[in-house]
């Protein structure tokens, strides 16, 4: 189910979002207004606990084992005297391509959310707005 966001100052949609939450900044740019907005859904990787992160990397296996799926049984359609040989291979080679980019895209949110973790500034913020800043990551920024 895809959520709709709203800037609170101009009601302009800032963006769709199909996932409850989301490693990134919670804070967005209006592109009307220019005005900041707090996005709740979004969260930093160093504010997750340590099950949130299991569960996540568990789904993100999920969703890629679920997509060889959708693409051996689009083999199997488009296909039709394909043999199991090479929906097996398809299922294979599409599942090392799904897993390769969620890890990817993982890897670069957590390196993102690791250098904002580095400012202050942006940790004060973010306690600001309720947001949780483990304590050993509010004493290592500069």
């Amino acid at each position: 189910m895809k959520k709709t966001y709203y800037c609170p100052h101009c009601h302009n949609i800032l963006h769709y979002r199909e996932k409850n939450v989301i490693i990134a900044s919670p804070f967005v740019k209006c592109p009307r207004c220019k005005n900041e907005v707090v996005d709740t859904a979004c969260k930093e990787w160093f504010s997750l606990n340590i099950f949130f992160k299991i569960w996540g990397i568990l789904f993100m296996m999920l969703k890629a084992i679920m997509g060889s799926m959708l693409v051996a049984g689009f083999i199997v359609v488009a296909f039709p005297s394909a043999d199991e040989s090479v929906m097996a291979i398809g299922m294979f080679i599409s599942l090392i391509g799904i897993l390769a980019y969620q890890i990817y895209s993982l890897t670069k949110a957590i390196k993102k959310s690791k250098e904002r973790a580095k400012s202050k500034i942006y940790l004060d913020k973010l306690i600001k707005y309720d947001f949780y800043v483990p304590k050993r990551i509010y004493r290592k920024a500069e």
